[in-house]
């Protein structure tokens, strides 16, 4: 059985962030980070270098977007967050935002990827995998792909871009819907076409604290994912910063 990389990156988002060479003794506080699931490894990344400077544990937790605002209200400790526009406005509807905690914001670009070895051509044929439909869907994988010149009827269903790029690493379909994140964190995949903002604008994330933190200063890690070592990291995931 085949698992995704979303399924992968929830369990391992439990296991301890060290830096090589660490102490796990060394770490003197630990902050939750709810993430959209294609953030996690830019954010696991950024969360081990800034450990290395601040002991401290960041931990993300890959977590559905639709799902995150009623975790962090009524069930889930959340310090920080990174996610859509939608979702931090949902936050701020319930007051669980601080407005006055940076928000720096991030995109990331829509692509249709493929095996190194697939060609062009043969990655068009499909079948494609790419995330269903779902209520508050950021975009609607059938239009994107008939605004790439791609039939509809190539669609194969996941559940999101994570999963789209695990099916297409192990030869489940020839290309996937996917965003640039999910092919850097992904051996083996290359980018085939990016998708034009004409058909899709970049994705807009946001990075900022939340009012339920028991722990000091969560603001510190969103501060470092904007300086320039952080959006250096970031970077080689895909994701650039918004002025």
């Amino acid at each position: 059985m085949n698992l995704s990389r979303r399924t992968l990156f929830t369990a391992a988002a439990g296991l301890p962030l060290l830096a090589a060479g660490r102490s796990a003794q060394a770490a003197i506080a630990d902050y939750p980070l709810h993430c959209d699931p294609e953030l996690w490894p830019a954010l696991n990344q950024a969360a081990l270098a800034f450990l290395a400077r601040t002991d401290i544990r960041v931990h993300p937790l890959p977590t559905p977007d639709g799902l995150m605002a009623p975790q962090i209200a009524h069930v889930a400790q959340s310090d920080i967050v990174m996610t859509s526009p939608e979702t931090i406005a949902a936050l701020a509807a319930i007051r669980h935002d601080v407005a006055a905690a940076p928000h720096p914001k991030f995109s990331g670009r829509l692509v249709l990827a493929a095996l190194t070895a697939t060609a062009d051509a043969d990655a068009k044929g499909g079948p494609i995998a790419a995330p269903d439909p779902v209520p508050g869907a950021r975009f609607m994988s059938a239009q994107v792909l008939e605004g790439l010149g791609l039939s509809r009827a190539l669609l194969q269903g996941t559940i999101d871009t994570g999963e789209a790029a695990a099916i297409v690493a192990a030869g489940g379909a020839r290309s996937g819907l996917m965003t640039l994140m999910d092919v850097k964190a992904t051996p083996g995949l290359r980018v085939v076409a990016e998708v034009p903002d004409s058909v899709q604008p970049p994705l807009i994330y946001i990075a900022t604290t939340t009012q339920t933190p028991r722990r000091p200063q969560p603001e510190a890690f969103v501060t470092f994912l904007a300086s320039s070592d952080g959006t250096a990291i970031l970077g080689t995931f895909g994701l650039e910063p918004v002025a």
